[in-house]
Formats: C-alpha cells, sequence, structure tokens
C-alpha cells in the first residue's frame, strides 16, 4: 500500500484509513507517513464522508496525525460541514475529542 499511496484518489485514501481501522491494522510508520503526505495532496478535494472517514480511523486506531495534518484535516472538515450527513457529523466529532488536544474553530464552539 506504501507504494501505491501516491497514486491513490480520495476515496481509495480515505478507504485505505478504514480497511486499516476495520481490522485494527496499525500502519508502518513508512505506511503512515505515505498516507498521510496524500491526504495533504487531496486535501481540497476531500469530501465530507472522506475526511468523517479518515478522522474516524485514525480515532478507531489511537493513531494521533501530526498536528499541521490534523489542524488540515479539521479545517477541511469545518469547511465542507454543510454538507455533512449526521453521521458524519458524529464520527467527526468524536474523533475530534478523542484525537485533539485543542480543537480548531468551529469544532470547539
Amino acid at each position: 500500500l506504501g507504494v501505491v499511496a501516491p497514486v491513490l484518489e480520495t476515496r481509495e485514501t480515505s478507504m485505505a484509513f478504514v480497511a486499516l481501522a476495520n481490522f485494527s491494522r496499525i500502519p508502518s510508520p513508512e505506511l503512515l507517513q505515505a498516507l498521510f503526505t496524500r491526504v495533504g495532496e487531496l486535501l481540497p478535494l476531500l469530501q465530507p464522508q472522506q475526511v468523517a472517514n479518515i478522522l474516524w480511523s485514525l480515532a478507531n486506531l489511537g493513531i494521533s496525525p501530526p498536528a499541521p495534518v490534523m489542524r488540515a484535516l479539521e479545517d477541511r472538515a469545518a469547511a465542507t460541514m454543510h454538507d455533512f450527513l449526521p453521521q458524519n457529523v458524529m464520527n467527526t466529532l468524536w474523533a475530534i475529542a478523542v484525537l485533539a488536544e485543542d480543537p480548531a474553530t468551529p469544532w470547539n464552539n
């Protein structure tokens, strides 16, 4: 997966995180870095469910992403929250509560 991470599209990237979480597989540091890099590249294209899935998966795995990645995911979630379905909202809020020490606005309001 680490080899193909640079060519994954948005859905495939979010589903890679979901698959890891569903199987309780902690990725290697190299794979995790490749996936975080890809998330950063795809961030403006991530749909609400994809953002929620990535955050939910990380929280389920107990993996705190680097602060810039977490902040970017929070910002993308905030920017697209008007398109969130109720389940996206709940999964995102739960994940942010689990992962974030100081959630970005508007999540802490």
